[in-house]
């Protein structure tokens, strides 16, 4: 196992660079561009890009504190030729400290040093880091649940598309907007800017048709998201779920798009690693209805998601990853193409996995599952979900839809790849499941930790955003420099690009109240 783990470093960085071409090439963009669909550009040195980003959140935090400090006392003056000129023109220590940053920075002191005196809005520059949808989720999710009223600007400048709202994101904050009795305004498609104003809390000011009774005789808070795209439901799940757990009542989501998207992670991968996740770690307990599939570019997906409500969570450690005992997975084609392509998808991938001396010994069972038209009624669709099982529970994966000219073979091998380079890297989580969690971990009470692979840039932005907004402590270390530490214990899966990801939770308790 040791010489596996030594000679599979660099075949693990050759899998994930492979992986990602193959990406850009079959699914349009490059795979960190919005979601988990492929590789998501994992930092070459974790340690020194997240310092960076501390450095940059420190300097935005002290902007924005000189700026509100600034507008206290212009209030307080009530000076009217004050607060002009401090609309007009930036202070010397703004103007000091924009200088001196690097552009991301610099771009946000400048934006900073023009906007309206306010004392509650937080500021929320959309082009940093990821620089695209996930700024987005994260920034309504914690701006619901922390009453936090909100402003972001440069919405998805990261883009090449051009950036503003699109379908899926609009949909998703106006899900929030109605779950948190919220306002939200200068939404529309295009927008590049949006404000938000959560509600008090009061879930009483909820109208009765969002609500019906369960087989309990329980209050069931009913809401909907429809993207009429292919856009992902499982996006709309990132930027719902952390708003629905907290309500005081049972929550019924139906969601409607894209299931099998590109750049979006599959049903299939929330319902296999995702959801049984976070009731392991958290006690957070959901269930998922998949009424029908929709393939990318038509949509028509339907899924309906119920969420038991909690008050608080608990702090979690997933650290100790074991040793892979099965690989798993479900080869999907719907029923207007040939099953024999899904069989291909499948020996391909079981012939990958079991040539990795490493993973000889780990029984394989991935299935063939063909799609009748009931599950899938506006289009036809290829997909595969690959799932490694380790001996202390952990389960990792990969997962990718097929294209026009894409062989089965070519999506196998690199799906299996993708795998492989997720173990190679030695965490607990895969890179697709690193970035999910940072927001649950920043709200829980205690210290969370996490071991994983290289951070991806989803992750970079999920840190940078929690601490934002929570203040919450973070801590970066790769596993091999943690040897001697009493929150580590070294595992032979343990490589050089092993990190381990610390969080200092708020300890947040839910703030709604009952309908």
């Amino acid at each position: 196992m040791a010489d596996r783990h030594k000679g599979g470093r660099e075949g693990g960085k050759r899998r994930a660079h492979d992986a990602k071409q193959h990406n850009k090439r079959h699914n349009g963009g490059d795979a960190g561009a919005e979601g988990a669909q492929g590789l998501d550009a994992w930092s070459k040195d974790s340690l020194a890009d997240f310092a960076a980003d501390q450095a940059l959140l420190q300097q935005k935090q002290e902007l924005e504190a000189q700026h509100k400090a600034q507008a206290a006392a212009a209030a307080a003056a009530g000076g009217a030729s004050s607060t002009a000129a401090e609309s007009s023109a930036p202070s010397a220590a703004v103007a000091a400290a924009a200088a001196s940053a690097a552009a991301p920075a610099a771009a946000f002191a400048s934006s900073v040093s023009s906007l309206p005196s306010s004392l509650s809005f937080r500021e929320v520059d959309g082009s940093l880091l990821e620089g695209g949808g996930q700024v987005l989720r994260n920034a309504m999710a914690y701006s619901a649940l922390l009453a936090q009223p909100l402003r972001i600007f440069n919405i998805r400048a990261g883009r090449p598309s051009g950036g503003g709202l699109k379908a899926q994101h609009l949909k998703g904050l106006h899900l929030v907007e109605e779950m948190s009795a919220g306002k939200l305004r200068d939404a529309h498609i295009g927008s590049r800017n949006v404000e938000f104003e959560a509600g008090k809390g009061d879930l009483s000011q909820l109208q009765n048709p969002r609500a019906a009774p369960d087989a309990q005789g329980r209050t069931v808070l009913c809401f909907e998201a429809d993207t009429q795209t292919a856009g992902a439901t499982g996006l709309l799940l990132q930027v719902g779920l952390p708003v629905a757990f907290f309500l005081p009542n049972p929550v019924r989501l139906t969601l409607k798009g894209g299931t099998n998207a590109t750049m979006a992670p599959l049903i299939d991968f929330t319902t296999d690693v995702f959801a049984p996740l976070l009731e392991r770690a958290f006690g957070l307990k959901m269930n998922i209805d998949l009424v029908t599939r929709g393939f990318f570019p038509k949509g028509g997906g339907v899924l309906h998601v119920t969420t038991e409500p909690v008050a608080s969570l608990p702090a979690i450690n997933l650290t100790h990853r074991g040793h892979v005992v099965k690989f798993s997975g479900t080869a999907l084609v719907t029923h207007r193409l040939p099953v024999h392509i899904a069989q291909r998808m499948v020996d391909v991938a079981t012939r990958v996995l079991r040539r990795d001396a490493g993973y000889r010994s780990a029984e394989v069972d991935i299935r063939c599952v063909v799609c009748d038209e009931a599950q899938a009624p506006l289009g036809d669709g290829v997909s595969l979900l690959l799932t490694a099982h380790t001996s202390t529970g952990a389960v990792l994966a990969a997962s990718n839809i097929g294209a026009r000219g894409l062989p089965a073979e070519t999506l196998a091998n690199s799906t299996a790849e993708q795998l492989l380079a997720n173990l190679d890297a030695g965490g607990v989580v895969d890179e697709h499941t690193q970035d999910q969690l940072i927001i649950f971990m920043a709200l829980a009470k205690g210290t969370s930790t996490i071991k994983t692979g290289p951070l991806t840039l989803h992750t970079r932005t999920a840190l940078f955003w929690a601490s934002f907004f929570t203040g919450a402590k973070v801590q970066v270390q790769l596993a091999r420099d943690a040897k001697y530490s009493s929150w580590h214990t070294p595992e032979p899966s343990d490589t050089r690009d092993t990190v381990l990801v610390r969080i200092e939770g708020m300890g947040y308790e839910s703030r709604f109240k009952k309908k």
